[in-house]
Protein backbone atom coordinates (compact mmCIF):
# COMPACT_ATOMS: atom_id res chain seq x y z
CA UNK A 1 0.00 0.00 0.00
CA UNK A 2 2.94 2.32 0.57
CA UNK A 3 3.55 2.43 -3.19
CA UNK A 4 -0.03 3.68 -3.69
CA UNK A 5 0.31 6.47 -1.13
CA UNK A 6 0.95 9.23 -3.64
CA UNK A 7 -0.36 7.56 -6.81
CA UNK A 8 -4.07 7.01 -6.34
CA UNK A 9 -4.40 5.55 -9.85
CA UNK A 10 -2.03 2.87 -11.09
CA UNK A 11 -1.91 1.24 -14.57
CA UNK A 12 -2.90 -2.41 -15.03
CA UNK A 13 -3.45 -4.50 -18.13
CA UNK A 14 -5.33 -7.68 -18.92
CA UNK A 15 -3.88 -9.90 -21.63
CA UNK A 16 -6.51 -11.56 -23.82
CA UNK A 17 -6.26 -14.37 -26.33
CA UNK A 18 -8.96 -13.77 -28.96
CA UNK A 19 -10.26 -16.28 -31.47
CA UNK A 20 -9.88 -15.04 -35.06
CA UNK A 21 -12.84 -17.22 -36.04
CA UNK A 22 -15.61 -16.01 -33.72
CA UNK A 23 -13.94 -13.28 -31.63
CA UNK A 24 -14.54 -15.16 -28.38
CA UNK A 25 -11.75 -14.59 -25.89
CA UNK A 26 -10.16 -15.66 -22.65
CA UNK A 27 -8.19 -13.46 -20.29
CA UNK A 28 -4.93 -15.36 -19.98
CA UNK A 29 -3.25 -12.90 -17.59
CA UNK A 30 -5.29 -10.62 -15.33
CA UNK A 31 -4.20 -7.48 -13.46
CA UNK A 32 -0.72 -7.43 -15.00
CA UNK A 33 1.34 -4.52 -13.70
CA UNK A 34 4.74 -3.48 -12.45
CA UNK A 35 3.32 -2.66 -9.03
CA UNK A 36 5.09 -5.65 -7.44
CA UNK A 37 8.38 -4.64 -9.07
CA UNK A 38 8.00 -0.98 -8.07
CA UNK A 39 7.02 -1.91 -4.51
CA UNK A 40 9.94 -4.36 -4.32
CA UNK A 41 7.65 -7.24 -3.35
CA UNK A 42 9.37 -10.48 -2.46
CA UNK A 43 7.04 -12.53 -4.67
CA UNK A 44 6.37 -10.33 -7.70
CA UNK A 45 4.42 -13.01 -9.67
CA UNK A 46 1.78 -12.95 -6.92
CA UNK A 47 0.97 -9.26 -7.52
CA UNK A 48 -2.39 -10.04 -9.22
CA UNK A 49 -3.37 -12.04 -6.12
CA UNK A 50 -2.34 -9.14 -3.87
CA UNK A 51 -4.49 -6.79 -5.96
CA UNK A 52 -7.41 -9.23 -5.71
CA UNK A 53 -7.10 -9.34 -1.93
CA UNK A 54 -6.79 -5.55 -1.58
CA UNK A 55 -9.89 -5.19 -3.73
CA UNK A 56 -11.77 -7.75 -1.64
CA UNK A 57 -10.91 -5.72 1.47
CA UNK A 58 -12.26 -2.59 -0.22
CA UNK A 59 -8.91 -0.77 -0.18
CA UNK A 60 -8.57 -0.59 -3.97
CA UNK A 61 -10.89 -0.86 -6.96
CA UNK A 62 -9.97 -2.24 -10.37
CA UNK A 63 -11.66 -0.05 -12.98
CA UNK A 64 -11.86 -1.95 -16.25
CA UNK A 65 -14.15 0.64 -17.85
CA UNK A 66 -11.53 3.39 -18.01
CA UNK A 67 -7.81 3.89 -18.26
CA UNK A 68 -5.14 6.41 -17.35
CA UNK A 69 -4.88 9.11 -20.02
CA UNK A 70 -1.06 9.01 -20.17
CA UNK A 71 -0.36 6.19 -22.65
CA UNK A 72 3.32 6.05 -21.63
CA UNK A 73 2.51 4.40 -18.29
CA UNK A 74 1.09 1.41 -20.16
CA UNK A 75 4.02 1.14 -22.56
CA UNK A 76 6.28 0.53 -19.59
CA UNK A 77 4.22 -2.58 -18.73
CA UNK A 78 3.78 -3.77 -22.31
CA UNK A 79 7.50 -3.48 -23.07
CA UNK A 80 8.67 -5.17 -19.87
CA UNK A 81 10.68 -8.27 -20.95
CA UNK A 82 8.56 -10.92 -19.17
CA UNK A 83 5.32 -9.36 -20.44
CA UNK A 84 6.72 -9.12 -23.96
CA UNK A 85 7.63 -12.84 -23.76
CA UNK A 86 4.05 -13.70 -22.77
CA UNK A 87 2.46 -11.70 -25.58
CA UNK A 88 4.97 -13.02 -28.14
CA UNK A 89 4.28 -16.62 -27.09
CA UNK A 90 0.50 -16.14 -27.21
CA UNK A 91 0.84 -14.45 -30.60
CA UNK A 92 2.29 -17.63 -32.10
CA UNK A 93 -1.08 -19.38 -31.97
CA UNK A 94 -2.43 -19.41 -35.56
CA UNK A 95 -6.15 -19.25 -34.81
CA UNK A 96 -5.85 -16.57 -32.14
CA UNK A 97 -4.61 -13.01 -31.70
CA UNK A 98 -3.45 -11.14 -28.60
CA UNK A 99 -5.07 -8.02 -27.24
CA UNK A 100 -3.96 -5.94 -24.29
CA UNK A 101 -6.76 -4.24 -22.37
CA UNK A 102 -5.57 -1.14 -20.54
CA UNK A 103 -7.31 -0.63 -17.19
CA UNK A 104 -6.48 1.06 -13.91
CA UNK A 105 -6.26 0.44 -10.19
CA UNK A 106 -7.77 3.09 -7.94
CA UNK A 107 -7.30 3.59 -4.22
CA UNK A 108 -10.73 3.83 -2.56
CA UNK A 109 -11.64 6.31 0.18
CA UNK A 110 -11.28 3.46 2.67
CA UNK A 111 -7.86 2.70 1.16
CA UNK A 112 -6.79 6.33 1.60
CA UNK A 113 -7.93 6.24 5.24
CA UNK A 114 -6.04 2.96 5.73
CA UNK A 115 -2.89 4.49 4.25
CA UNK A 116 -3.14 7.52 6.56
CA UNK A 117 -3.80 5.34 9.62
CA UNK A 118 -1.55 2.36 9.07
CA UNK A 119 1.02 3.01 6.34
CA UNK A 120 2.27 6.58 6.56
CA UNK A 121 4.64 7.74 9.25
CA UNK A 122 2.55 9.92 11.57
CA UNK A 123 5.27 12.58 11.64
CA UNK A 124 5.08 12.98 7.85
CA UNK A 125 1.32 13.61 7.75
CA UNK A 126 -0.08 17.11 7.43
CA UNK A 127 -1.96 18.33 10.49
CA UNK A 128 -5.40 19.89 10.06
Amino acid sequence: MKRLTFEHAYPLVNIKSISKKDRSYIVTHRYVSLLGVDAKCEHVPLTPNYIDNLERLGLVQVDSMSKISDEEVYKRIEEFPQIKDITDELGKQEERRVEIQRIRLLVTDLGKQFIRSCVLDKNMQPRS
